[in-house]
């Protein structure tokens, strides 16, 4: 009997893996309801673990919407004996770490990597982070002014302001559309002087910072049996409070919410659309997910969610400067100027019966590879060899040992007149734009096969790529490149002056 078998209550055996995936994993649930899934990878340059519990921005009560995301900033500091000393982010940092935290809408998740020789360390002050609730004033204004600034570093980024617009249409019953950044605002009685409440409301949910919600995942490269000697024992130490995560069935988007349309007046001059259809899961349990891979091939239910894209199931967001000063709506938080229209029966009527004959599906990609054979290696060169060798050229060739029926093809232009003064500079740059477009056409079906072209200045010349490519069409994207590099450069800038004509008019 080991050191950590009494703190285990399930080991869970059916775990699923790719066939070519050497690690070793092994999963549990530990005596304290937490689920904990445990990867040895020899190959593991380093150690990395992530804490995820079930609840956020949707767990908000309406009058504090930013909370769980307010709470993830504050247990960063949450140290009895020393709430200013930082001791988890600063322990990450001074061993070649990196950390990070995220809150969802209906999860948190705190995450790290580390040296393998500190993991141990990482994982004790992680897990010290979860201990009494300190929110002392000062810790509860410093937050503060983490999340006030995220929000204000968005508030000229389109993204989220679109974003905003479309939670803010949503069912106002439905917690989606709460602000899960948070504001000032949005967490009232939040001033130093006037804190009680805010404190007693953030203890409130920290108290669903229970083990029986929560999962996590540890990856090293020490041998499995070192790794749970380690971590068990110390994940065992969280807290069951016995709570129970919410959860929310109900769909965001009803009827009343659908066939609109939202103009939106943007920050940036451009224009965009976006087509909307709001879907329930596509997966429900985890259990009921796994039973499903053992079924046969059901169409019925790809028809169903197909079905859902229709105009009856659709919002459209138009995004235009054409919109500024022809709104009537400004979203609460960002301040986004908007309107909203529904679709008229006549519109509906020309979507349904609208055909097109530019739609279709796609003529046969020949970049796709239809030979994966391998071929047998006959001779065992650990490092690249010289192949050919001219007065201004060698060619380097090392064949992969790994199951990988695709190609990369590199040539270097090594030339130092590239950093001689500017002009040579901006001369090359230019050289390697023109390429990229010359090339664009041409290479664009390639894309979809997973094929990638990629055109740079180094630091001794011009350098270009081509990934991925299939054995079948080895030659011809070798041809294509190099029919390119015999062409004179001035018909290359004639043919590249739609290129610059589109870039002048944005």
């Amino acid at each position: 009997r080991t050191t950590y078998d009494e703190f285990i209550a399930k080991i869970h055996r059916d775990i699923i893996k790719q066939p070519d995936d050497n690690r070793s994993f092994e999963a549990y649930t530990l005596i304290n309801g937490l689920k904990l899934l445990l990867i040895s990878d020899s190959k593991a340059e380093k150690a990395a673990a992530a804490l995820n519990v079930n609840i956020g921005s949707f767990n908000d009560p309406e009058s504090f919407q930013g909370l769980a995301h307010l709470l993830e900033h504050l247990l960063f500091h949450n140290y009895i004996n020393c709430p200013d000393c930082n001791e988890y982010t600063h322990f990450i940092e001074n061993n070649w770490g990196w950390y990070n935290a995220h809150t969802y809408e209906t999860q948190t998740i705190y995450a790290f990597d580390i040296s393998t020789r500190s993991l141990k360390g990482a994982l004790e002050k992680l897990i010290a982070l979860f201990g009494p609730p300190v929110f002392s004033a000062n810790l509860i204004e410093k937050a503060l002014n983490e999340i006030n600034g995220q929000h204000i570093n968005n508030l000229k980024n389109d993204v989220y302001r679109v974003y905003r617009v479309f939670k803010e249409n949503a069912n106002q019953s439905h917690p989606f559309t709460k602000y899960g950044c948070g504001t000032r605002e949005s967490l009232k009685n939040s001033s130093k002087n006037n804190f009680t409440i805010l404190r007693e409301e953030l203890i409130k949910l920290y108290n669903y910072y229970s083990s029986n919600i929560m999962s996590v995942c540890v990856m090293s490269k020490d041998p499995m049996e070192k790794l749970k000697e380690v971590v068990i024992p110390l994940l065992k130490n969280l807290e069951n409070k016995n709570v129970s995560a919410l959860k929310w069935t109900e769909n965001p988007y009803g009827p009343k919410q659908l066939k609109k349309i939202l103009n939106v007046v943007p920050i940036e001059n451009h224009h965009y659309l976006h087509l909307l259809f709001p879907m329930s899961y596509l997966v429900g349990p985890i259990d009921e997910m796994f039973k499903d891979r053992d079924e046969d091939f059901r169409p019925h239910i790809i028809k169903k969610y197909l079905n859902l894209m229709n105009p009856e199931n659709m919002i459209a967001i138009i995004q235009s400067p054409k919109f500024a000063d022809k709104t009537n709506k400004r979203e609460k938080w960002f301040g986004v100027e908007y309107s909203v229209e529904d679709f008229k029966e006549e519109f509906l009527t020309k979507l349904k019966q609208t055909k097109s004959n530019e739609f279709y599906f796609p003529a046969p990609n020949e970049f796709i590879s239809t030979n994966y054979d391998l071929k047998k290696r006959e001779n065992v060169i650990e490092q690249p060899k010289v192949i050919k060798s001219t007065e201004n050229s060698r060619i380097w060739f090392l064949q992969d040992f790994t199951f990988d029926a695709r190609a990369f093809f590199s040539i270097d232009f090594k030339s130092p007149f590239i950093r001689i003064d500017p002009l040579y500079k901006v001369c090359a740059e230019i050289f390697v734009k023109l390429i990229d477009y010359e090339l664009s056409e041409d290479l664009s079906i390639g894309k979809y096969a997973g094929l990638s072209f990629v055109s740079e200045i180094s630091k001794y010349g011009i350098k270009n790529e081509l990934k991925n490519m299939s054995r079948d069409n080895f030659e011809e994207y070798r041809n294509l490149v190099s029919i390119n590099y015999e062409k004179n450069p001035v018909d290359i800038f004639s043919s590249g002056m739609v290129f610059w004509k589109e870039i002048e008019e944005g």
